[in-house]
C-alpha cells in the first residue's frame, strides 16, 4: 500500500510536462451552456461521475458517436457528470463537458467547427497509418491522451472510465488512465477485435493478430466489466478468456426512441419499396452482394408485378458496378433499383419509414447489425440473410416479420417479396427497446462504478 501511494503522488509530476496548458494540442471545452444535470451522491463527498473516451464524438456519421451519444443521454439523466474526451469539436446533444485532444494524424478531427468533418480526405499520412500502426490510426490520439495532465485528473475524478471500439485503440488509453488513477475500465465493444476482425490488416499478417491479441488481452485482463452487442460475441471471448466470464454482458443497440413508421409508405402507392441500408463489404470484407442480389433476380422472375429496391450507403466501386448490372437484369420485370449513396442518419430514418420492407445481409458469425434495429422501429417485413448459426439469425427467427433465408443457399426459400405485399406491422419486442437497454447499460454502470475505492476530497479540489 506504501508503494502504491508512493507511485500515485508522483505521477502528476511525471507527466505534467505533457499537460495541456503548455501543450497546444490538449484544449478544454467547458460544459455546453443552458444545460443541468443533478449529481447523484455516491455515499460521503464524492459524486458519481463517467469519463467517456471518444475520439470520433464530432463525428455524427460515425456509429460510435450515434452509441455515444445515447450514452451520455441515459448517464446525465440518471445524475452522473459526464466528461467526453474527443480529438475535436464534440457532436452529442447532451450536458457534458467536453475534453479536446488534438490527433496527430487527424483521423477523427471532426465537428461543427472543422473543416475535416466536411472533407475527411485520406491523407498519406492516414493511409500509411492504417497499415504500419497497431492497433489502428487512433493510436496517436491515444498516446496523446496517456500523456495529458487534465485528462489524468479527469480520470481521478470519475468513478467510471467508458470506451467503446472500433476503433480499439482508445481501449488502451482508457487502460492506462483506470491503472494510473485506480478507476474502473468499462469496455464496450460495439464489433470483435480479434474475433471476426473488420480490419483486413490482421487477416493477411500472423504478427499483426498476435500482437493485436496481446493488446487485447491486456485490455481485457485489467477490465472491470466488458459489454458485448451479442450473446455470441459474448461466447467467443470468454471461450478465449474464461476467467472473463463473469465479467461479460451483453448490450445490444436499441431502437431509436420515437421511431415510427410513415403513412404515405412508397414515393408510388402501386409500387412496393424495398431498402437496403447500410455498407456491403466496407462493413465487412467477407460479405458480397451477390447472394442478395441473386435472390432479388429469383424473386423478380416470381413476383410478376413492379418493385423498387433502393440501396443506401457507401458502396465500393465493384459493388456499384454490380448492383448497376442486376438492374439492367431486372428492369424487365417491371423493377426499378436505386442507389441513393451515403445519407445523412436522419434522411436514412426518413427512406426506411416510407418504405414497404428492408433487406438484411449479414456475413457475420457474432455481430448484430446496426440496421436491424432501425428496421424494428417500423414494424415491416425484413429479409434477414445470414447463417443459420449466426446471432443474426438466432435473433431475426424469433421475429414475426422476418423471412429467414440461409446465405449459403440464396435461392432456397422465394416468397418474400409477395409476403410484403400482405404483412401487417408489428411490435418491437421490449428487449430491444430503449427503455431495456438503458437500464441494463445503467445496471453495469453502477456496478462498476462502486468497485472504485473512495478518495476523499482531494480528488474533488482538482481543476
Amino acid at each position: 500500500m506504501k508503494i502504491a501511494m508512493q507511485r500515485r503522488q508522483s505521477l502528476p509530476p511525471l507527466i505534467s510536462r505533457f499537460s495541456p496548458v503548455s501543450n497546444p494540442c490538449c484544449e478544454v471545452i467547458p460544459v455546453q451552456s443552458g444545460l443541468t444535470s443533478r449529481p447523484v451522491s455516491l455515499g460521503g463527498s464524492r459524486t458519481q461521475g463517467a469519463l467517456i473516451l471518444a475520439p470520433f464524438a464530432g463525428d455524427i456519421g460515425h456509429l460510435g458517436c450515434r452509441r455515444v451519444a445515447r450514452f451520455c443521454r441515459w448517464l446525465t439523466a440518471s445524475g452522473f457528470s459526464v466528461c467526453v474526451m474527443t480529438s475535436g469539436d464534440c457532436a452529442i446533444d447532451a450536458p457534458v463537458e467536453t475534453l479536446s485532444v488534438a490527433d496527430p494524424l487527424r483521423v477523427h478531427c471532426s465537428g461543427v467547427s472543422t473543416p475535416m468533418a466536411q472533407k475527411r480526405s485520406k491523407t498519406l499520412a492516414r493511409r500509411v497509418a492504417r497499415r504500419v500502426v497497431v492497433p489502428d490510426s487512433t493510436i496517436a490520439w491515444a498516446l496523446m491522451v496517456c500523456g495529458s495532465a487534465r485528462a489524468y485528473r479527469a480520470a481521478r475524478r470519475a468513478s467510471v472510465v467508458i470506451t467503446t471500439g472500433p476503433p480499439e485503440a482508445p481501449h488502451l488509453a482508457g487502460t492506462w488512465l483506470s491503472r494510473l488513477t485506480g478507476t474502473p475500465h468499462l469496455v464496450d465493444y460495439r464489433d470483435g477485435w480479434t474475433d471476426e476482425p473488420l480490419k483486413r490488416e490482421m487477416q493477411d499478417s500472423g504478427v499483426r493478430r498476435w500482437v493485436e491479441s496481446f493488446l487485447e488481452a491486456a485490455v481485457l485482463r485489467h477490465a472491470a466489466a466488458v459489454t458485448l452487442t451479442s450473446e455470441e460475441w459474448s461466447h467467443a471471448v470468454s471461450s478465449r478468456h474464461p476467467e472473463m466470464a463473469r465479467r461479460l454482458h451483453v448490450l445490444t443497440n436499441c431502437v431509436p426512441a420515437g421511431l415510427r413508421p410513415n403513412a404515405s409508405l412508397s414515393h408510388n402507392p402501386r409500387m412496393r419499396r424495398l431498402v437496403y441500408a447500410g455498407r456491403l463489404s466496407g462493413s465487412h470484407f467477407s460479405r458480397r452482394p451477390d447472394p442478395l442480389l441473386e435472390y432479388l433476380q429469383t424473386e423478380a422472375q416470381l413476383l410478376g408485378s413492379a418493385l423498387e429496391v433502393v440501396f443506401i450507403g457507401e458502396l465500393a466501386a465493384e459493388e456499384v458496378a454490380r448492383i448497376q448490372a442486376f438492374a439492367d437484369r431486372v428492369s424487365g420485370f417491371g423493377w426499378f433499383v436505386r442507389q441513393l449513396g451515403n445519407l445523412p442518419y436522419e434522411r436514412v430514418l426518413e427512406e426506411l419509414s416510407r418504405s414497404d420492407g428492408f433487406l438484411l445481409l449479414s456475413a457475420s458469425q457474432h455481430a448484430l447489425p446496426s440496421k436491424l434495429f432501425d428496421y424494428l422501429g417500423l414494424g415491416r417485413p425484413i429479409l434477414c440473410m445470414a447463417d443459420p448459426m449466426s446471432a443474426a439469425w438466432r435473433v431475426c427467427s424469433r421475429l414475426p416479420q422476418a423471412w429467414m433465408v440461409d446465405i449459403a443457399a440464396p435461392t432456397s426459400r422465394p416468397g418474400f417479396c409477395r409476403s410484403v405485399e400482405s404483412a401487417e406491422s408489428t411490435s418491437v419486442p421490449f428487449e430491444f427497446t430503449e427503455d431495456a437497454v438503458r437500464e441494463r447499460f445503467l445496471e453495469i454502470v453502477r456496478e462498476v462504478a462502486k468497485s472504485r475505492p473512495f478518495q476523499g476530497s482531494r480528488d474533488q479540489s482538482l481543476p
